[in-house]
């Protein structure tokens, strides 16, 4: 006879997955724009919005399971997609010199900022005991409230056009198209696991961040060594300054 206390039917209880639509989502938002038409050869558009989205579930994710299925309220929070503050420029300017070096030279900037994107401090240990491990949290954290890193992007694209001859149908088009003219280094994600340590009686008994129980509210920590799994640390990044050289013919 088999004494030894463990899990009954590990298969069929602990990995059941019941699939139910009944999440609740709210977006409260403001958007403010101005646009200058084409006139006096340039154009400009600005567009600022600031908004809040809030759910208790983006949608089915089994690699992070919520820690009391049957209790969404606990869940409800800052949703993944949340961007509190958004703003874009973009415009067009053309020469307005009509000599042949300097004329036909259009200059289209374009600028991006938007805030942080949230994402969930898990603990990278089984804490509910549903068998996976690295998607729970501990139960005082709530969903999202880590803030991940702002977004800030200087695009710019410079065209240089010669006409040939008189009729101008002919005429070659020189472009060259710049991404993060800056260099800005954008951190795409953050290393949300913030190890700890579980007894035998499922006591916590080391934590990776002492201060983890002072606040929720944490961000990424740009201190920290890139890629190398410290907790808070980056893991990605989108793309560095990017230059594209073009050239059209049109006859």
């Amino acid at each position: 006879t088999d004494t030894s206390c463990g899990r009954i039917n590990d298969a069929g209880i602990t990995q059941f997955t019941d699939y139910q639509s009944r999440g609740i989502s709210i977006y409260h938002g403001v958007s403010f724009s101005l646009t200058k038409r084409y006139s006096d050869y340039f154009s400009f558009q600005a567009s600022y919005t600031f908004s809040k989205s809030i759910d208790d579930q983006t949608d089915f994710n089994s690699a992070f399971a919520p820690p009391f299925p049957t209790r969404l309220d606990t869940e409800r929070s800052l949703s993944t997609f949340d961007i509190r503050n958004n703003f874009v420029f973009s415009g067009v300017f053309q020469s307005p010199f009509k000599n042949y070096v300097l004329r036909d030279i259009s200059l289209s900037p374009s600028i991006f900022i938007r805030s942080g994107i949230p994402f969930t401090i898990r603990t990278g240990t089984d804490i509910n005991g549903d068998t996976r491990g690295g998607t729970d949290r501990l139960f005082n954290i709530g969903r999202n409230t880590g803030i991940g890193p702002t977004y800030r992007s200087l695009n710019m694209r410079i065209g240089k056009m010669f006409r040939l001859g008189s009729d101008g149908n002919k005429r070659i088009e020189f472009t060259a198209d710049g991404a993060n003219l800056f260099n800005h280094t954008n951190f795409a994600s953050v290393n949300e696991i913030v190890p700890v340590t579980v007894n035998a009686a499922g006591q916590i008994t080391s934590l990776g961040l002492d201060y983890l129980f002072g606040t929720n509210r944490l961000k990424g920590r740009r201190d920290r060594s890139f890629g190398k799994g410290e907790p808070l640390s980056f893991t990605s990044a989108f793309n560095p300054r990017q230059i594209l050289l073009g050239l059209k013919f049109t006859f």
